[in-house]
């Protein structure tokens, strides 16, 4: 445990940039020595705010809610909801920090000491990271485009008519075993039903 920037957090011992949060229940702030030596002052407290924000609005937990029910769409469909997903939770986080130029200088820096082999937490996907430091320069809108709110719309439309065929198919079960429970009464001569 250290303090960062007058907040405890777990240390994590890796030679690369990383700042996130573990736990959906109990978050916990997670950083790596790296980090702490690459960020300016500014950059760590942007980059601690965003992170903020994600526990603050319970982001690792609705995830781990968003892929339970994803997990039922083919992988094309839910790679991309899961995508659409990411992209809107980093714009949300992105949005609560006091500094969005300093956000996009850590982005940055972290990009670039780590090349291709990006990890989790701060980063996210390359492209999507490209994608938010022009967002916080205000190069780019930072709402989200029209693709996820599409794929958002679908995903909802075919989970509707996932759970009313689910439905059907219970009721029609019921149904099927109701009249078959009724068949054998009238052809015994056992007492059905009270």
């Amino acid at each position: 445990t250290t303090e960062l920037q007058n907040r405890e957090a777990k240390l994590l011992p890796i030679d690369k940039p990383f700042l996130g949060n573990f736990g959906a229940i109990h978050p916990v702030l997670v950083v790596s020595p790296r980090t702490i030596e690459i960020f300016n002052e500014q950059e760590l407290k942007s980059a601690i705010e965003h992170e903020e924000a994600h526990i603050r609005k319970h982001h690792l937990l609705k995830e781990y809610i968003f892929r339970f029910f994803a997990s039922w769409y083919p992988s094309i469909i839910r790679d991309n909801l899961y995508r659409a997903f990411v992209t809107i939770r980093e714009i949300e986080a992105d949005n609560e920090v006091s500094s969005r130029v300093h956000l996009a200088s850590a982005l940055l820096k972290s990009i670039s000491s780590q090349k291709l082999n990006l990890v989790a937490g701060l980063i996210g996907e390359e492209s999507l990271t490209k994608e938010r430091i022009k967002m916080l320069l205000g190069m780019a809108s930072a709402q989200p485009n029209n693709t996820i709110r599409a794929l958002g719309v679908i995903a909802s439309i075919l989970l509707f008519i996932m759970v009313f065929l689910a439905t059907q198919h219970i009721f029609a079960d019921y149904h099927s075993l109701n009249k078959v429970t009724e068949a054998m009464c009238r052809s015994s001569s056992a007492v059905c039903g009270v």
